[in-house]
């Protein structure tokens, strides 16, 4: 499945995935502790991904990043890919030592985001986000924000763009816009996965090069 869709964990299996979505707060933290000890961390970076409830998804930040930066006898760049989190949350972020905040909307777009990233749509408006991006700014600083997108995603058949050109042009525009207000562009690349909601074999053959 697409990584905007949180299917139960029975779903998941039925479609061969058997990773589970349980917390494991320690384990994180002690493996995290040891690789310590043995070379200096730099930089970290957690994606959550599949959760909707931003609330809840801000308590396990909260919660593993506390451990975290307890357990360390030194300080890397910690930062966090997620989707829009309230201003009160990114500033506890901050404060317990988060430095940077990844804003995984997958598309700047406005027009397309709500077709094609449903389930970010439903979770808060394409202006919700734009707000959170706001929140992050004002939190974090220029240069700490970023906005994840993930290139050709608007050219899934009925997604939005009619061809590549259209979404090469919103990709440079939107990553324009990004920098000019101290915004990193952040991109990943799209994967038509078999099984997955896009992979079918319809989209493979529909879809540009």
């Amino acid at each position: 499945r697409f990584c905007q869709y949180n299917p139960s964990q029975e779903e998941g299996r039925s479609l061969g995935l058997s990773r589970p979505v349980t917390e494991h707060p320690d384990d994180i933290v002690e493996a995290i502790r040891i690789r310590a000890s043995e070379v200096r961390l730099v930089e970290g970076r957690s994606d959550m991904g599949g959760f909707k409830d931003s609330e809840n998804e801000g308590r396990i930040f909260l919660d593993l990043y506390g451990r975290i930066a307890n357990a360390l006898p030194y300080k890397p760049y910690l930062a966090v890919i997620t989707q829009s989190m309230s201003r009160k949350n990114m500033q506890r972020l901050k404060d317990i030592g988060l430095n940077g905040y990844n804003l995984h909307m997958e598309t700047w777009d406005r027009e397309v985001f709500p077709v094609v990233v449903q389930g970010k749509a439903k979770h808060d408006s394409y202006d919700g986000w734009m707000e959170a991006l706001d929140n992050a700014l004002d939190t974090f600083g220029a240069g700490n924000v970023s906005i994840r997108t993930i290139g050709a995603l608007t050219c899934i058949p009925d997604n939005g763009h009619k061809t590549w050109q259209e979404a090469r042009d919103s990709v440079i525009e939107g990553n324009t816009w990004m920098i000019k207000r101290g915004i990193l562009p952040c991109n990943s690349v799209l994967r038509l996965q078999p099984g997955s909601a896009y992979g079918s074999e319809e989209n493979r053959k529909k879809s540009p090069p």
